[in-house]
C-alpha cells in the first residue's frame, strides 16, 4: 500500500517539523490511500497456493517456471535447493523494449502473479516465489521504490496483489540456482 505515496515522502522531507500548506498532490495521495484502505486486511489461516513459482529476467527475455506442491504447501527443499525438484516452464517470452534489469525483474514478477490469478482457485491464497533479484524483491516487499522507473511496476503490482488478497512470500536464490534462469535467456544471440 506505501506505492501509493511518492508526492508525501518529498512533502514531508521538504517540510520537515515546519507547519506547510498540503500540496495537491499530497492531497491526492492520501485520498488514494482512503480509497484502498478497506483492502487493508490480512486472514492468518490463508492457504497456501499449490504451486512454487521461480521468475527471472534478462536483457532479452523472461522466464517463469513452476513447480506442483503435492502436500499443498511450499516444500522448504524448493527453497533452498531449488534443483531437488522437477520444474515446469510457463513462460519464456521476448521483451518487447529493453529497459532496466530491474524494472524487468518486477516485470517478471507480475507476470507470475498475473499467471496465478488465472486459476480461481489462487484468490486469496499464499504464494513461494523464488527470484534472484535482491532489489526487485526487497522493493516489492516493501511495496515502493525511490526509482521513478521502478514505481510504476510496483504499483502495478500491487494492485493486483491488493485485489486477489494474494499474499506473496518472496525467496532469494542465487542465480545459478534459480530454475528460471534458462528460460529468461531463451532469447540470447
Amino acid at each position: 500500500l506505501l506505492s501509493v505515496f511518492s508526492a508525501v515522502y518529498g512533502y514531508i522531507e521538504c517540510a520537515g517539523p515546519r507547519a506547510f500548506v498540503l500540496w495537491s498532490s499530497v492531497k491526492r495521495e492520501l485520498m488514494m490511500m482512503v480509497d484502498v484502505a478497506p483492502l487493508m486486511f490480512t486472514k492468518l489461516t490463508d492457504i497456501w497456493f499449490n504451486r512454487v513459482i521461480a521468475t527471472d529476467a534478462s536483457s532479452s527475455g523472461q522466464g517463469i517456471v513452476s513447480s506442483v506442491s503435492p502436500n499443498g504447501k511450499p516444500d522448504l527443499n524448493l527453497v533452498t535447493d531449488p534443483s531437488s525438484v522437477s520444474w515446469t516452464t510457463i513462460i519464456s517470452s521476448k521483451w518487447q523494449r529493453k529497459e532496466h534489469i530491474n524494472v524487468l525483474e518486477t516485470r517478471a514478477v507480475s507476470t507470475a502473479v498475473r499467471w496465478i490469478l488465472s486459476f480461481p482457485r489462487s484468490i486469496g491464497c499464499r504464494v513461494a516465489i523464488l527470484l534472484d533479484s535482491m532489489v526487485a524483491m526487497s522493493s516489492i516487499i516493501k511495496g515502493r521504490s525511490s526509482s521513478p522507473l521502478l514505481l510504476p511496476r510496483l504499483r502495478q503490482l500491487a494492485s493486483l496483489v491488493l485485489a486477489s488478497g494474494l499474499r506473496l512470500f518472496l525467496h532469494w536464490v542465487p542465480s545459478e540456482m534459480n530454475p528460471a534462469d534458462h528460460p529468461s535467456r531463451a532469447y540470447e544471440f
